[in-house]
Formats: structure tokens, C-alpha cells, sequence
């Protein structure tokens, strides 16, 4: 294979023809690179002793290549997705991520008519009317779309497929990250009520006390496999954590008995949680759903919420550093969120308070302090 010399010219490379000379030195082969389904590919295009030059050939990349590379955002994607599938281990999110929510506004737009006021504007739209089924985006949600539909432009101008980034100077508002949703006591009786009313398979039912009992994310949920799984010791061991690396949870007595009630019955499969055909699960949006809807749970609370139940719940009475490891945060900022919840409820509760104080010493005229002051003398 010839060595490749890349000119000042985007795309445009060269390799020396040792035993061809031109004017005295090796001739020179050009050739154009481009991307297609992913794939690199380097078109020959001519020598210099047939009269080509680097200039030449990036005019004609300019002219010819552009008819054959007029790329819709689909296109660009579906190369990002290539390399993506081997070199991210969180590919399935950016997948779904694109699929769920960038895929029907920019698919098949033509890249060279997208514009910085049109990524704005879609933003926009999705901050304004909420999703399809009527609930309504995150801003965090907003923030990862924002930097899927950048990562995936960038990503084509590395392989020199296109030249700009409409996305690049696009802006999203601040947002207060602290603000996290949590089910409400009466939420959580009213979900177990349900959970053992035998109304649900389960394997679904013990699904969600699991993610209930241990905090544990979805996709841990949905990987989750008895071979990682200690019972007599109380633990379960995850690999390629959100966290960034392989890590043991202790788990609680309930989380145990969850596990003990369905391990005889899903001896079939090596997944603690299959679904109903034995692979492995893809969403629990549906179960989800109608458990919120039984349990008569606010609409807009997450499946992922429960997990912020449970931080919300541990650190009332477990402290931030011992909470931050059972839920395999990287930074204990994220967990800090959780005791910012606490803390407020603490604030609310002062002034609360403060405000009572306040009424019972107006009603009285002040009597009740004067009073008070002298029984404690």
C-alpha cells in the first residue's frame, strides 16, 4: 500500500512514485479522500508528470465530490454510529438519543442548508412543547441532544466529510442541575400496594423493587446477571459502570429477598431481569406507565426517578461519601444533590417553624416571650 503524504489541501493526499521521476524527483500520484457509509476510501486522481497538482485535485475534489458527498444529517449520523459502535461504550444512548428525539427534525435535511437559528429552533420547539407523549423534556435532556447533534458534526469534519459545525456556537439556558424529581411518601405505599397486588408479572414487580432497594440505574438493571450476583454475601458486582469502571454494591435485606423470591424462577436465563421472549430488555417505559398509572404517580416521574428516591432516601440517614459509593457516582457533586434536597426540606421546615413562632407571639402581644423569660429566670 503506497504511503500517503497529506497536502495543505483538506482531503487531498499525495504518495511518491520512486520509480517514476518528474522534472528530476519521484513523481507524484494524487489522490481525493472521502467517507462513505462510514468507510474511507482514496480515490486516485493523476500524477503530476500528466500535469495534475495538489491544487488541481482540490479543485475538482470541490467540484465532483460535493455532487457525490451532498450529505443529508442521517448520513453524517450513521458514519458517527460506525466508529461510535466501537469506540463508545455508551453508543445505545447516543442510538437512542438520536432515534427518540434528533431523528425526525434533522434526518434527512440536507447538511449545507442546516443553520446555528435552526438547531436553536429546535431546541427550542422541544423545550416548549415537550415530547409526543405530552411529558415534558428535562433540561439535562435538551443539554445531551445539544451535545449529540455537536459530537456528530465534529466528528464529519475530522474525517474531512464537511467543513462546518452549525451547531458549534449554539447555547442552551443554565439550569439548576441541584432540582431533582422523587417519588412522594404516599407515591411509594401506593406503588408497593400495587407491586403486590399480582396484577404484574414478577419478574417486572421485582424489577422495580430492586431499582427501588438499591438505586441501581436501568441499564445495570437491564445487564444484570447472576453470575454477578453474591447473595449469601449481599452483593452485586457491575462492570462498566456509569462511573467509568467495574465496581461491588452491598446490598440491603429487602434487595436480597427480592432476589431470593425470583431466582428459582428464572433459571432458564442468566439474566436476572429478561423479558417476556428471555432476551435481554430494551425499555420498561410501558411497565412503567401503567404503574404509575395504578398507583395514581404524577406523570411526569421517571422510571430513572425511583433511583433518585432512593439517593434522596439514603442520604437522610447515610452520610454523602458511603451514599456516593452504594450509587457508583464518579463525583460526589452529583450525589450532593441529594443532600441539597434534604437541606432545603430543613430550610423549609426552619422558616416553617420561624412563621408559627411568629404567629403565636402576635397573638399574644408579645406577652408570651416577656412571660416565658421570667419562668425561665
Amino acid at each position: 500500500m503506497p504511503r500517503f503524504i497529506k497536502t495543505k489541501f483538506n482531503g487531498v493526499y499525495y504518495s511518491e512514485l520512486k520509480r517514476s521521476l518528474h522534472n528530476g524527483k519521484p513523481d507524484k500520484c494524487f489522490y481525493i479522500k472521502f467517507y462513505e457509509n462510514g468507510k474511507r476510501h482514496m480515490r486516485k486522481v493523476g500524477t503530476s508528470s500528466q500535469g495534475y497538482t495538489a491544487q488541481m485535485v482540490a479543485n475538482l475534489k470541490a467540484e465532483k465530490m460535493n455532487i457525490v458527498t451532498e450529505y443529508n444529517f442521517g448520513q453524517l449520523y450513521d458514519n458517527f454510529m460506525v466508529w461510535a459502535k466501537s469506540n463508545k461504550k455508551t453508543w445505545k444512548c447516543d442510538e437512542n438519543l438520536y432515534n427518540n428525539h434528533v431523528k425526525e427534525y434533522l434526518e434527512k435535511i440536507s447538511v449545507n442548508s442546516i443553520t446555528p437559528q435552526d438547531i436553536t429552533n429546535i431546541l427550542l420547539k422541544m423545550k416548549t412543547k415537550g415530547k409526543a407523549n405530552g411529558s415534558n423534556y428535562a433540561p439535562q435532556s435538551i443539554k445531551h441532544i445539544l451535545l449529540l447533534i455537536k459530537r456528530i458534526f465534529n466528528y464529519n469534519i475530522k474525517n474531512e466529510l464537511i467543513k462546518y459545525n452549525p451547531a458549534e456556537n449554539v447555547k442552551i439556558e443554565k439550569f439548576d442541575n441541584t432540582r431533582i424529581s422523587y417519588l412522594y411518601d404516599d407515591e411509594i405505599s401506593r406503588m408497593f400496594e400495587y407491586l403486590e397486588s399480582g396484577k404484574e408479572w414478577a419478574n417486572d414487580v421485582a424489577l422495580i423493587k430492586l431499582a427501588f432497594f438499591t438505586g441501581l440505574r436501568k441499564s445495570e438493571l437491564f445487564n444484570l446477571t447472576w453470575d454477578n450476583v453474591d447473595i449469601d454475601n449481599k452483593r452485586i458486582f457491575l462492570y462498566d459502570t456509569k462511573g467509568g469502571k467495574n465496581q461491588a454494591i452491598i446490598i440491603t435485606d429487602n434487595a436480597v429477598q427480592v432476589l431470593l423470591d425470583i431466582k428459582d424462577k428464572c433459571s432458564d436465563s442468566t439474566l436476572v431481569f429478561p423479558s417476556k421472549l428471555g432476551g435481554k430488555r430494551n425499555d420498561v417505559k410501558k411497565l412503567w406507565s401503567r404503574i404509575k398509572k395504578a398507583a395514581n404517580i404524577r406523570s411526569d416521574i421517571r422510571f430513572h426517578d425511583i433511583r433518585h428516591t432512593f439517593g434522596t432516601l439514603a442520604t437522610a440517614t447515610i452520610p454523602v461519601k458511603i451514599v456516593q459509593k452504594m450509587m457508583t457516582h464518579k463525583d460526589i457533586k452529583t450525589t450532593l444533590r441529594y443532600a441539597h434536597i434534604q437541606e432545603k426540606e430543613m430550610i423549609d421546615a426552619a422558616n416553617n417553624l420561624g412563621q408559627l413562632f411568629s404567629n403565636i407571639n402576635k397573638n399574644s402581644g408579645g406577652a408570651a416571650t416577656s412571660t416565658d423569660t421570667k419562668k425561665g429566670n
